[in-house]
């Protein structure tokens, strides 16, 4: 089959390309889009710390939410993560009389 050729047949560039349409990600595309391997991608579903979903036995992530899920556990530079520092950052302009639309993806 075509689309087994071109999976093996994957470079390991500094560019992760998964094609400009794949929001639906296997454990494969996954780690090499996180640049971890799969199995710590299977350990993290195992362990319930990576949002995923599971169709007919396999284990699928959908990319934007995997973005998300990104964001969330990001550090700042401040020890806070980016959720944490955009609340901060909205409760500290709301009590300046400004006030911020948080993006709620």
């Amino acid at each position: 089959m075509w689309y087994k050729n071109m999976a093996t047949n994957a470079t390991h560039d500094t560019e992760v390309n998964l094609g400009s349409t794949a929001t639906v990600l296997t454990v494969a595309d996954a780690a090499r889009f996180l640049r971890i391997s799969e199995s710590v991608v299977r350990r993290l579903i195992r362990e319930r710390r990576i949002p995923f979903f599971r169709i007919d036995g396999r284990y699928l992530l959908y990319r934007p939410v995997l973005e998300e899920w990104m964001r969330s556990i990001s550090i700042m530079p401040s020890g806070q993560s980016c959720a944490e520092q955009a609340q901060a950052i909205a409760q500290e302009l709301t009590d300046k009389g400004r006030s911020m639309e948080l993006w709620q993806g």
